[in-house]
């Protein structure tokens, strides 16, 4: 019930150089939340008896005076006789790899949130080249909510826009392809024939040029076009 650990150890536990040399284990459980102090102790019960890997995950009060989140991994080692003798393993500060990671899965929750709120129509695609390198495809990898709404298309994600819209204007291929091979991104209104809707599109590229992946932020302007088209015909007519 002795532990021996370096300066990295005597630090993280706060104890003193004698007790790092190979102070008794109570000094550094002492140093150990009292919620992680039993389940750890348990862990390397466990270890002991089954033979396997010890792991274990602990906060614990380091002399800086805060509490730093450690994962500890080591191997039962027995003597001749099977008898558990040294347990030797690592103890490494994971603090801030997991406030990062923590950081990461807040900063996606918000995203996706914003993704399914917004009223606009969101899509990623991946744009398919032919073998001489012209776009002529593209597949949906992601929508929100108000893409089936302002598309008319259902079940988009995982299918290329030429599974969807059979004959769909090959312009609006060049126009994404261009996105994604540039990084410049667009804000373009126009016409799917096919489709009999107008779009007024944003564009812009998402990750590495090699990725061929584009981001639209798009809405359905075909109520808004027809009507502006009719006013210009009667103004033409008045004329």
């Amino acid at each position: 019930d002795r532990v021996s650990g370096d300066a990295a150890m005597q630090f993280l536990f706060s104890v003193t150089p004698e007790q790092a040399a190979g102070g008794p284990v109570s000094a550094y459980y002492a140093a150990m939340h009292p919620d992680d102090a039993a389940q750890d102790a348990l862990n390397i019960q466990r270890a002991i008896d089954g033979g396997g890997p010890y792991e274990s995950r602990a906060r614990v009060r380091a002399m800086d005076g805060r509490y730093h989140l450690v994962l500890s991994r080591g191997q039962v080692l027995y003597d001749a006789e099977g008898r558990p003798e040294t347990l030797r393993g690592v103890v490494r500060d994971i603090t801030r790899e997991t406030q990062a990671q923590a950081d990461l899965r807040e900063s996606e929750e918000r995203y996706r949130t914003l993704f399914e709120a917004i009223d606009e129509a969101v899509c990623i695609i991946e744009m398919i080249h032919d073998d001489a390198g012209q776009p002529v495809d593209y597949l949906f990898l992601e929508t929100n909510k108000a893409f089936e709404q302002h598309t008319g298309l259902v079940d988009a994600q995982g299918k290329t826009v030429l599974q969807l819209v059979p004959g769909h204007d090959t312009h609006w291929m060049k126009l994404y392809g261009d996105v994604a091979r540039t990084g410049v991104p667009v804000r373009h209104e126009n016409e799917v024939g096919v489709m009999n809707r107008w779009f007024d599109v944003y564009a812009t590229r998402i990750g590495a040029a090699e990725d061929l992946k584009v981001a639209i932020l798009f809405r359905d302007v075909t109520e808004r076009t027809a009507t502006e088209q009719a006013l210009k015909e009667a103004d033409r007519r008045k004329d």
